[in-house]
């Protein structure tokens, strides 16, 4: 393709964007970080996730003005067009749902900063109505002042046609895509935890689906409940009715490991203030019995976590007089089934105060710390109910992130990392256990590793 056409002079007038300069070294790791990434199985440079038949729509019902307001070039603004729904897709892979995406109008400045107007002329080719099935995408809540983003998700009518890939093949639409890359990476090697992840991933062997069938069979033959305390089950074709409350189905599971793993590595996203820095990834959002398949350097992994840490990080940051709680003392205590307490403590704490009275294990905080609980109940009427949440994730990151680190700088040990758990090899068991507890004990945090 002629560089030269892509950027004539017809081209739209471009922006000015302040961006951070980097060192040659900086951006010499950075560079090397997106390489090493990029070369693992199952990722394929400059190919991206995206909808069964949606590039063909466009093609054919959009107008060619539009079209051209996006990019002069017919072609290179359907690679853009198509890259603006994979970052759709996040919501998508993340929980299996699709719910409405806030999309920062100063990141997607960033992302298609070649244009001022790219972005929005891409959203308003998306919204119309000429396609076969309607609008690509609909918008959700409108912006809001140090509030949200406006809202977009995929069209329900586009999902059903399932989830393929689609090679960016034009000049210009690379260049978005390796600019986006190299300031997603800038941030991940910024972070304690990202950037032991991305030192790991080369180290991963992954489950076929012959081997995820063979352990799926084996666990329904045992009749053993996963650990969401849901029995796993086969969906089969014949199955009108699904109970997910009950099961979890060994074909939803594959489909998320698709998505997740064959069809593409989902690149590592650092949550924002509201998710208190907590890191997803294709790990930490995988089905736990297809992830106990994952090998480091062909030996099987195991995962370390914290007793009941969630409950612990309360007492620290609302100043409470429990110690080393465990869902089993509190469990004896109230005649519970320890079953039952896991799951309250799952929302307990991050549920609204109305809600919060209905629960079993409200009489054992309210007989036993009642100046804690009314801190916490003081915050959310205050803050809303969500800042215990945000608080909870935030404290939960901060620690992993500090054993993490330890963990690569002190011992060149790198390791998996599932929320406020981690997953690492037989050999590291005895250091990686020493430095979870002392991390806990010198923060303040009072619990200890399973």
């Amino acid at each position: 393709m002629d560089i030269k056409t892509e950027e004539g002079v017809n081209a739209p007038k471009k922006t000015r964007c302040t961006k951070k300069v980097y060192s040659e070294a900086e951006r010499s790791e950075i560079n090397d970080a997106i390489k090493k990434f990029t070369g693992l199985q199952y990722c394929k440079k400059n190919t991206i996730k995206a909808l069964k038949k949606v590039e063909k729509q466009i093609r054919r019902f959009a107008p060619l003005e539009m079209l051209k307001k996006v990019h002069v070039v017919v072609d290179t603004s359907i690679d853009l067009i198509m890259y603006f729904i994979s970052l759709l897709f996040s919501k998508i892979i993340e929980n299996m749902k699709n719910e409405f995406k806030s999309m920062n109008a100063t990141i997607l400045q960033e992302i298609f900063s070649h244009y001022r107007p790219c972005y929005k002329n891409i959203i308003e080719i998306l919204k119309l109505e000429v396609y076969d099935q309607g609008p690509i995408i609909e918008k959700g809540r409108k912006y809001k002042i140090k509030e949200r983003s406006n809202e977009y998700r995929i069209s329900d009518n586009y999902i059903s046609n399932g989830i393929t890939s689609f090679e960016i093949k034009t000049v210009k639409g690379m260049k978005v895509v390796q600019n986006h890359l190299f300031n997603q990476f800038a941030k991940l090697i910024a972070n304690p935890i990202t950037r032991n992840l991305l030192n790991i991933y080369p180290e991963l062997q992954f489950p076929s689906l012959k081997e995820i069938h063979e352990e799926a069979r084996r666990i329904i033959r045992l009749g053993n409940k996963l650990k969401n305390g849901k029995y796993l089950k086969y969906l089969r074709k014949e199955t009108s009715f699904i109970d997910d409350d009950a099961y979890s189905y060994v074909e939803h599971s594959i489909e998320r490991y698709n998505n997740l793993v064959l069809n593409g590595l989902m690149i590592p996203k650092i949550g924002g203030e509201k998710a208190g820095g907590r890191v997803y990834d294709f790990i930490s959002l995988m089905p736990s019995w297809i992830r106990r398949l994952i090998k480091i350097n062909g030996e099987k992994i195991i995962e370390l976590d914290y007793v009941c840490l969630h409950p612990n990080l309360i007492m620290k940051i609302y100043d409470g007089n429990t110690t080393f709680l465990t869902h089993d003392t509190l469990a004896k205590k109230m005649n519970l089934e320890i079953g039952t307490v896991k799951q309250e403590h799952l929302s307990f704490f991050n549920d609204e105060v109305d809600n919060m009275l209905r629960y079993d294990i409200f009489n054992f905080y309210f007989d036993n710390d009642s100046d804690m609980l009314s801190r916490v109940i003081a915050d959310k009427e205050e803050n809303g109910y969500k800042i215990t949440s945000k608080k909870l994730f935030t404290e939960e990151s901060g620690l992993m992130g500090r054993v993490i680190e330890r963990l690569n700088k002190d011992y060149n040990i790198f390791v998996l990392y599932i929320f406020d758990a981690l997953a690492i090899q037989e050999k590291d068991r005895d250091r990686v256990y020493t430095v979870m507890n002392e991390t806990a004990l010198e923060l303040g945090i009072f619990t200890t590793v399973k």
